[in-house]
């Protein structure tokens, strides 16, 4: 439980979840555009419902996807994955997110990462996404103040009645380790084939040989 006694995301092993539900404002609002890779809003065009105007925030990121560039959420190094949904009735939006770590510490990755406003590699116009996203909803406080920020989020918490994640020991970042380590190891066996192995130091050999039949039996579809 929070401090607020909203309730906590539940955690297994180093992976966590969380469910979010928040509702969306009513009436009507000036919509969102992008002027010259900036986002900001289009005083011109007519008033968009505000669940209209959200739904063209996640057109535009699934455009920014589908044309292969990234998103700030590239940034953040430790989710599994996000999901955002406007559920039927344009009522209330649902985030779901599975991510390494504690609660607060992805949290605070949105505010200092996702938001910061800083231009990144994986968002090079510094672009504020998370303010286009939840903005839309009630009682958005904006990231500039991450207690306000935390406390919007935690008070939004939905309890998850069952989670199930099936690999709770690797992270994200273990994950992009052991594909790099399998293509580099590749490269070194490939150099080491060249090598007469009656040259080779017997340790040295016998430790090859363990490595070898260890890596090749890593089913690559799990890392």
């Amino acid at each position: 439980m929070t401090p607020n006694g909203a309730v906590r995301s539940k955690m297994a092993g180093r992976v966590s979840e969380m469910t979010h539900v928040v509702a969306i404002k009513q009436g009507l609002t000036v919509k969102i555009d992008v002027v010259d890779d900036v986002i900001g809003v289009d005083e011109a065009a007519p008033p968009v419902r505000w669940a209209d105007n959200l739904r063209f925030v996640f057109d535009l990121i699934d455009l920014y996807v589908a044309s292969g560039q990234l998103t700030p959420l590239n940034d953040v190094g430790t989710i599994h994955f996000a999901r955002w949904v406007i559920l039927p009735g344009n009522q209330q939006l649902l985030f779901t997110a599975n991510f390494d770590g504690g609660l607060e510490q992805y949290i605070h990755d949105f505010v200092t990462i996702a938001n910061s406003g800083i231009p990144t590699r994986h968002n090079t116009t510094g672009a504020k996404w998370m303010d286009a996203v939840w903005g839309n909803c009630v009682g958005y406080p904006g990231t500039e103040d991450f207690s306000a920020f935390l406390d919007f989020m935690s008070t939004n918490l939905v309890e998850t009645t069952l989670w199930y994640p099936t690999i709770t020991d690797v992270t994200v970042r273990d994950t992009s380790w052991l594909r790099q380590f399998r293509n580099l190891f590749a490269t070194f066996e490939d150099a080491a084939l060249e090598v007469e192995r009656s040259t080779w130091p017997p340790r040295l050999l016998e430790a090859y040989d363990t490595l070898t039949r260890a890596v090749n039996r890593i089913d690559v579809t799990d890392v």
